[in-house]
């Protein structure tokens, strides 16, 4: 079976853009716009389980790679920014 590539493997949630082997646990790809997306690879929390870090720890660790995954209280953009230019819930 060959990987799928580029937005597919996005879209596809794979950890992977290409069918180069992956070694990173976390990367960045630059996008055509302007600017990077970062990309976590699943194996960073087993990885962290593996290595023998406590659950709080991997929590604030996954944290810091993936972000809040939420826009509540972001600095900049976040829920009340949004509704303050038109957006509703």
């Amino acid at each position: 079976m060959i990987a799928p590539t580029g937005t597919i493997g996005l879209l596809m949630d794979c950890d992977t853009t290409g069918v180069e082997p992956d070694f990173a646990l976390v990367k960045f790809k630059k996008l055509a716009g302007g600017g990077y997306f970062k990309i976590a690879n699943q194996s960073l929390r087993p990885a962290l389980v593996n290595l023998g870090y406590a659950p709080s720890e991997i929590n604030d660790m996954m944290k810091y790679v993936l972000g809040s995954l939420t826009l509540h209280d972001a600095p900049h953009i976040n829920t009340q920014s949004l509704k303050a230019g038109g957006l509703t819930d």
